[in-house]
């Protein structure tokens, strides 16, 4: 007989985060192993990802003609989201270069509709491969943050006809 492993699906936990795990087999020779087992708190709620843009998206321009890859409106006010001042939020952009000295830049801003487009972040990579960047942007999707449309560009160092910046995707995943 194999051994098995019962992960029983009542709460034990008034945080709900804590299950109980029952182990039998023959190696235990009747005797019931009762182990608390922690859980993630990620997985009792849901992440929310906003893509920016998916597919290959390239720019043979400097950063005078960024190229806008995609655009996402998005409230982190809107209570169907369930997020809170501690919220997480990351950044994720597929991007390389065609010339490893000639870097691939990528810049995801904010414009709320009034003034001045916000600059959030700004990612860059020699990589002659796809690379998948990241940054922390958590302070503009927490529930205390400004709406907004929050657009990615992308540009490559030094314009010319030979080198790209190429992205094949951006998004943000949120932890609530």
């Amino acid at each position: 007989m194999d051994k098995q492993i019962y992960l029983y699906p009542e709460v034990t936990a008034p945080s709900g985060t804590e299950r109980a795990l029952l182990w039998s087999g023959p190696d235990v020779t009747g005797y019931t192993a009762n182990i608390k087992l922690s859980t993630i708190a990620a997985l009792s709620k849901s992440v929310i990802r906003l893509d920016i843009f998916q597919g290959i998206v390239s720019s043979k321009y400097d950063s005078t003609q960024k190229r806008v890859c995609g655009k996402v409106k998005f409230d982190p006010t809107a209570a169907r989201y369930k997020l809170s001042t501690t919220s997480t939020a990351t950044l994720y952009v597929n991007l390389e270069t065609t010339s490893a000295s000639n870097a691939a830049y990528f810049e995801l801003f904010q414009e709320s509709g009034t003034g001045s487009p916000l600059s959030i972040v700004t990612l860059n990579t020699t990589s002659l491969t796809t690379v998948t960047l990241t940054a922390d942007v958590s302070t503009y999707f927490r529930s205390n943050s400004n709406a907004g449309l929050f657009t990615g560009r992308e540009w490559i160092n030094v314009a010319d006809s030979m080198n790209y910046a190429n992205g094949s995707g951006a998004w943000i995943e949120i932890q609530p």
